[in-house]
């Protein structure tokens, strides 16, 4: 059946390409029907009828259904008509003939056969529309036992009349014509004959986050990894760009920290992790206004989707839309398709990444600093607070109990943003995270206010850069060796 289904997809292919020299051949008859160029393509779409006539008659395609043979039959009797009427040089019968009758008919036999060839393939129709770096890389993520691409729909002249791997390129009048199971949308293209749309330019628009992605991606890495995993990381962007998990070695650890990630998610990560690795450490990145924030009540809520595109344990907050999206796309990708689809596009936002965290704080950053200060701490949610206390608790107990050793980390700031800190919220967070450590026997480490870090130490106000990661990194690296004497790092 592999090779039937070959031949059959070849067909396919062959059948749309006559449809739209066809349809060109339809706007060049404006200029004439005697037109030598009209001449030379209806010539070239009678070399196409018959050479789909040899493939329909070849032994793969011998079982198409009488529906598409016939529709077929009728569409070779309209030819055959067709040059029977220019010896009568009726120009307007010529044009009636073409436009109003054979080129319907065409149409019709071309949607019945690939109608008949879902059913013999088991594979779904779809038009892909836009030409970019998602469609451009689209095979990647569609699974042929499920699913083949018709076309592209571009109206942009450059790809006018061109194939990307065999594939025509059709322009958004000629894509009307034909009728598909499905259309992937990556761009603004759309047409009304596909049964089923999938939309992945607006799931990536608010599904997709580099930061968030890049972290799932080490989740999944350590599954892959022969080598031990001794620790992770979770927190917000101060312990994503703060803890540079390179300068850990011979320590082996994922970063699972993400900007704006609170405690709730932390502790997905931490269950997703906890479940499936051994570890002996886990780097708890806070802030001191980490028990007042919250995501799903923060401007950031939209991310919450982003997070229930990969995390399947977490129910609480999960995004019906984004759950809907899935169970529709895995009609025909991959099941592995988000991950593809990070591989897809973190080109872009890794080079972007490195750029931006490896600037140095300037003179614009410093005077921003009591703005940022104050927006981070223009929270007051006791019931947050509470909330909170009970998830890193959680948090930890679930640590412990694997035998994973908890360290609190509060990372380094500028005096640009401590100076300007609420002294409400930093007594706050001390009463709390004292209570928390007597409990449960854990070690912070608070550098918030550290006199070891200079104004080039950090990228803006709050968050540490490149060269200043790796000051702090080793100071959490000391702290390892003396907590585990070396021999976890000599063993990895």
């Amino acid at each position: 059946m592999l090779n039937d289904s070959k031949i059959l997809f070849e067909l396919e292919r062959l059948v749309l390409d006559t449809g739209l020299c066809m349809l060109k051949t339809q706007k060049i008859m404006r200029e004439g029907v005697f037109d030598d160029q009209v001449i030379s393509t209806i010539n070239i779409l009678i070399d196409g009828i018959v050479t789909i006539d040899k493939l329909l008659r070849s032994p793969s395609c011998v079982y198409i259904f009488d529906e598409v043979n016939e529709l077929f039959n009728e569409v070779g009797s309209m030819f055959e008509e067709l040059v029977l009427t220019y010896e009568t040089n009726n120009s307007d019968k010529i044009v009636t003939l073409y436009s109003d009758c054979l080129v319907p008919k065409y149409f019709e036999f071309r949607n019945n056969l690939s109608n008949y060839i879902d059913k013999a393939t088991g594979t779904q129709s779809i038009v892909i529309s836009g030409i970019n770096l998602i469609s451009m890389n689209i095979n990647k993520l569609i699974d042929a036992s499920k699913a083949r691409i018709v076309a592209f729909i571009s109206d942009e002249p450059e790809y006018y009349g061109e194939f990307i791997e065999n594939i025509a390129v059709v322009n958004s009048q000629e894509v009307e014509n034909i009728i598909v199971n499905f259309l992937i949308i990556t761009d603004n293209y759309f047409y009304s004959k596909a049964t089923t749309i999938i939309d992945l330019k607006k799931f990536v628009e608010s599904s997709y986050d580099f930061e968030t992605y890049r972290a799932y991606k080490s989740f999944i890495s350590y599954k892959h990894d022969d080598n031990t995993v001794n620790g992770f990381v979770t927190g917000l962007s101060y312990a994503e760009v703060g803890i540079d998990i390179n300068e850990l070695e011979p320590y082996n650890a994922v970063n699972l920290a993400v900007s704006s990630q609170d405690l709730y998610y932390d502790l997905q990560w931490v269950k997703s992790f906890v479940e499936e690795q051994n570890a002996d450490f886990a780097f708890v990145g806070l802030s001191y206004y980490s028990f007042e924030y919250d995501l799903s009540k923060s401007s950031m809520r939209d991310r919450m989707k982003i997070y229930s595109s990969f995390l399947e344990q977490e129910t609480e907050r999960i995004s019906p839309e984004t759950e809907l999206f899935k169970q529709v796309a895995n009609k025909v990708f991959k099941y592995n398709f988000i991950e593809i689809l990070y591989d897809i596009l973190k080109v872009v936002g890794e080079s972007w990444w490195d750029n931006y965290v490896s600037r140095i704080m300037e003179e614009n950053d410093k005077v921003k600093g009591e703005d940022i200060a104050f927006k981070d701490c223009s929270k007051n949610y006791p019931s947050t607070v509470l909330k909170n206390i009970e998830i890193l608790r959680e948090i930890i107990s679930r640590l412990q109990s694997k035998n994973i050793k908890p360290i609190l980390v509060v990372c380094p700031t500028s005096k640009y943003y401590y100076n300007f800190f609420s002294s409400r919220i930093k007594k706050d967070f001390k009463e709390n995270i004292k209570k928390i450590m007597d409990d449960f026997k854990v070690d912070l480490i608070d550098l918030f206010e550290s006199d070891s870090f200079d104004d080039n130490d950090f990228y803006d106000v709050s968050h540490l850069n490149k060269e200043g990661s790796k000051k702090f990194t080793l100071i959490l690296k000391r702290y390892l060796n003396n907590v585990f004497e070396g021999i976890k790092a000599e063993s990895s």
